[in-house]
């Protein structure tokens, strides 16, 4: 059986892991939205894709 003590602080804890999450969350959605779109890779090579030149 777990000892009432152990409850006690769930909510604490959860509380803690809440007001962190929205401290982060919103700084790593504008780190990851601050990151540029990878070119895209063209199809010069007769026509041919970045991929099918590997094969």
């Amino acid at each position: 059986m777990i000892p009432a003590a152990a409850h006690s602080s769930a909510p604490d804890t959860m509380a803690q892991a809440s007001a962190a999450l929205q401290e982060v969350v919103p700084r790593l959605v504008a780190l990851v939205r601050s990151i540029p779109d990878p070119p895209t890779p063209s199809r010069s090579e007769h026509g041919r894709s970045a991929m099918s030149r590997l094969t």
